[in-house]
């Protein structure tokens, strides 16, 4: 039975316990995803109402820190789970949270896209989907083929998160449910996986939602055309961002630069730096949909010098010198505005920036990361604006006092970085390989302009959604 106790938002250490089932779960999470601090409602009508088979093995999508996991397992000590993550964050605190709760050994953590679920040996599936309906099909898809015959998806979610639509969707795919409730504002689907299902739906084979497939938007990077492939989940996976566009066309002269794409999406400032001539681009992002598209990207343009890897903010470059950070900071955390990420993201700048480096970040109108850069820079411009976005700009002088990011991180959150222990480390090492070296210069590339104003004064700004 559901514990009857309002579950508790987290500590800002990221440690908490929630009564989840029958048990009382220790979690350990920190910001990165959304709702890392709270278990959900949805999490808890799931456990009201599935159960892992006795010796069953379960599949898990948007399991966010893992809580509802390790309470399932919990009901059956021979069970086994397979968690699939698509953010780093979600992927260290899952391996934590199971760890404290004592069924570590039972838990295997997937990064996607890089890897798959085993196909055809899960008898239970669990999603907590997304608001990216489109994701939301490819898990569904994967799900389909990972699943036993005779094997059950569990779907739950918000009524006002597009649970609907996804219920729909699993319909369209695998025939009505078996079981449907609505409570506590959230709404449960069962789907057994039958023998005979209806014809796949139009969807299941459109680029980026097939499984193995990438969608793909025109851009035009310094006259050269390319198709940059995304998926769901990627920021702006339907094409350029208006936010990112008034960046790219404001960019400095970045012939012979070390760039750092920070928070890179599908990689579209990290390949202009690297057609401007950049000496190398590094392009990081929490989330693994995000570095695998990057990556293909980077394959894709034939670009040198330039490498994608998985990173909470600087924590996989600490101890690299950039000469360029380039930035379209995230806002949001799931559905809430949260601007800590932007504001640690400028806190920390100063530390990987050599003497004279520069930050250029794009930001919605309505932030304002003024404080920030005034506080860690002594002062900003604004390169450029438009009625919804500018772009903010700034140089690191000679005296700003300078730490490695990383020993800044650990000081801001001292009780959760230190959940990640050096086996985990070890175990999940980061993804991606080694930071490129400075190469020979190259050939400056013209870049094509657009509609903005260029101003050099004072306040403001923003990032873009």
């Amino acid at each position: 039975m559901t514990s009857n106790r309002r579950t508790p938002r987290s500590e800002p250490s990221g440690r908490f316990t929630a009564g989840i089932g029958e048990h009382e779960i220790e979690v350990r999470s920190r910001a990165g995803f959304a709702d890392w601090d709270v278990v959900t409602p949805a999490m808890q009508l799931i456990a009201e109402r599935t159960g892992i088979p006795a010796e069953g093995r379960a599949l898990f999508w948007g399991a966010g820190h893992a809580a509802l996991a390790a309470a399932l397992l919990l009901d059956q000590p021979d069970a086994r789970a397979t968690v699939m993550v698509t953010n780093l964050a979600a992927r260290d605190v899952t391996e934590a949270t199971a760890m404290r709760n004592g069924v570590s050994d039972r838990v295997a953590v997937v990064n996607y896209p890089r890897d798959l679920p085993e196909p055809g040996r899960f008898d239970l599936a669990v999603m907590l989907p997304t608001l990216d309906r489109d994701l939301n099909r490819r898990w569904l898809l994967e799900t389909l083929a990972a699943l036993r015959p005779g094997g059950t998806v569990v779907l739950a979610g918000p009524n006002g998160g597009g649970i609907r639509t996804t219920i729909s969707d699993a319909a369209a795919l695998l025939g009505a449910p078996r079981d449907e409730v609505s409570r506590m504002k959230q709404r449960l689907a069962a789907f057994p996986i039958r023998e005979t299902r209806p014809d796949a739906p139009a969807w299941a084979s459109a680029p980026g939602v097939a499984p193995g497939t990438w969608a793909d938007y025109p851009v035009t990077i310094a006259e050269r055309d390319l198709a940059l492939v995304t998926m769901p989940g990627v920021f702006s996976g339907d094409g350029l961002d208006d936010g990112t566009a008034l960046l790219l066309d404001n960019l400095p002269d970045l012939n012979g630069q070390r760039v750092l794409d920070l928070g890179c999406g599908s990689g579209v400032l990290g390949i202009a730096a690297a057609l401007a001539g950049a000496a190398s681009v590094t392009m990081t992002d929490i989330d693994l949909l995000s570095v695998a598209a990057a990556r293909e990207n980077i394959a894709r343009a034939g670009v040198d010098d330039t490498v994608a890897v998985a990173s909470d903010l600087y924590g996989a470059i600490h101890g690299q010198r950039f000469d360029v950070i380039l930035c379209n900071p995230p806002f949001h955390a799931g559905q809430r505005i949260d601007r800590d990420v932007a504001d640690a993201i400028v806190r920390e700048a100063p530390g990987v920036l050599d003497e004279g480096g520069r930050i250029l970040l794009v930001a919605n109108r309505f932030l304002a990361y003024d404080r920030a850069l005034r506080e860690h820079f002594g002062g900003f411009d604004r390169v450029a604006e438009t009625e919804r976005y500018h772009v903010l700009g700034a140089v690191r002088p000679a005296t700003v006092a300078t730490e490695d990011p990383a020993a800044v991180a650990a000081k801001a959150a001292p009780d959760t970085h230190h959940l990640i222990t050096d086996e985990l480390r070890a175990r999940f090492p980061i993804i991606g390989g080694g930071i490129p070296s400075r190469a020979e210069k190259k050939p400056k590339v013209e870049r094509r302009r657009r509609t903005s104003r260029s101003i050099r004064r004072g306040p403001n700004q923003v990032r873009s959604s």
